[in-house]
């Protein structure tokens, strides 16, 4: 007995040592996005403030901005249709962020081949915010430039004219591709998003709609395989927020292309950070944001070291760990991070920043961020939890 109670006297001071403390900023005012970020209800009434929520996740990778203006078909002879304007064409030599709802996806049967090394998952994204739709008119015009668009005859039309209140937006569409690693398709397309169409976004479980809301982010260019037309080809990062259920989820996933058109664009590792608010009301308990890790391939610790990180990052080493918050009016609460499984590389990360507590909302609300450096896939779910009394 006095050797249980010297160990219970001992570990007290362990544990208090071992929890992280978070600083916390009171706030007169949150984004009535973050108050009400927890409610699947509150997005489905209102498609814009879904695209609005989507769009307050960054992402971010150290090959954001690159040299290289153009790649081609690595095939017999591509070097040669490569001079006939064969190839795709960066805009402005950047990666770009882009938000929109998916009007047509392109999926393979199950017993598709890849051509070549082609096995593209497409999806149509169409701008419905004004940043977005610049986006999307910037790169038609761009297309209008180019020799091989077949476009001067529409000039004055949709989409290469501003777009209007009237006007139709499906005209306004960018392209989003990407060749996903041959051994992750049937798990992708059953856990993560559609590859095959028996499983399409009305069919899929974390869509459950055909037209859903979906952030991208990859190379800004023109396919002049085709007409020029303007794409984000390869997509990288991909992430939506997942109102399948009652309470709001957020998918996330960074994919290598590995059809080997994109030898400079898209070489591995793949590396980056994504940065998810998410918010708990006060008048709850057992704060915990639960990232059920799905599947991932391959951390590269080199690639990691260019992140630079700033602030404090934890790795998934353990499957918990709980972070105490510096305000009197919080002494009772913590937020618990944890995850289906622990992860033993050093090359995923995540740190909790810009917390701040809005009294008059109620609402404790911040950043999880997720940086990580991948040779072929990851993808993740990521939960919100708590209890109300």
């Amino acid at each position: 007995m006095k050797h249980l109670f010297l160990f219970i006297c001992l570990s007290i001071p362990w544990i208090a040592f071992n929890q992280e403390v978070l600083t916390v900023e009171v706030v007169d005012e949150v984004n009535p996005l973050v108050q009400n970020l927890n409610s699947s209800a509150y997005f489905l009434a209102d498609k814009e403030k879904n695209h609005l929520a989507v769009d307050l996740v960054d992402v971010y990778t150290p090959d954001s901005t690159f040299t290289r203006k153009f790649e081609r078909h690595r095939v017999i002879g591509g070097g040669f249709i490569r001079l006939l304007g064969y190839r795709w064409k960066s805009i402005d030599q950047t990666r770009k962020k882009f938000v929109g709802w998916v009007n047509k996806h392109y999926l393979h049967s199950e017993e598709d081949k890849a051509q070549f090394t082609e096995y593209d998952i497409n999806y149509d994204l169409i701008p419905a915010l004004d940043k977005y739709m610049d986006l999307a008119y910037n790169a038609y015009q761009e297309q209008l430039s180019m020799k091989k668009a077949k476009k001067k005859n529409q000039a004055g039309a949709e989409p290469f004219i501003y777009p209007s209140d009237s006007s139709d937006l499906t005209k306004y569409r960018l392209h989003c591709e990407i060749t996903p690693v041959v051994d992750f398709r049937s798990q992708l397309n059953s856990m993560f998003y559609p590859v095959h169409r028996n499983n399409d976004l009305s069919k899929h479980p974390n869509f459950l709609n055909p037209h859903p809301v979906i952030g991208m982010y990859g190379v800004y260019v023109l396919d002049c395989n085709h007409t020029c037309h303007p794409e984000i080809h390869p997509y990288e990062w991909i992430w939506w927020l997942n109102l399948t259920e009652e309470k709001t989820s957020w998918n996330i996933g960074l994919m290598r292309d590995i059809s080997n058109r994109f030898k400079h664009w898209s070489a591995a590792p793949r590396t980056g950070e994504i940065s998810l608010p998410f918010s708990f009301p006060i008048d709850s308990e057992n704060w915990e944001l639960y990232i059920d890790h799905q599947m991932f391939g391959n951390f590269n610790p080199e690639g990691f070291k260019t992140l630079n990180l700033d602030g404090d990052y934890y790795d998934f080493s353990v499957t918990e760990r709980r972070f105490t918050l510096n305000n009197e009016q919080l002494s009772d609460q913590s937020i618990a991070v944890s995850s289906n499984v622990a992860i033993p590389y050093k090359s995923i990360q995540y740190s909790l920043q810009n917390l701040v507590f809005d009294p008059s909302a109620g609402i404790v609300s911040g950043v999880l961020k997720l940086a990580m450096s991948i040779n072929e896939v990851y993808t993740a779910e990521i939960f919100t939890n708590y209890e109300l009394p």
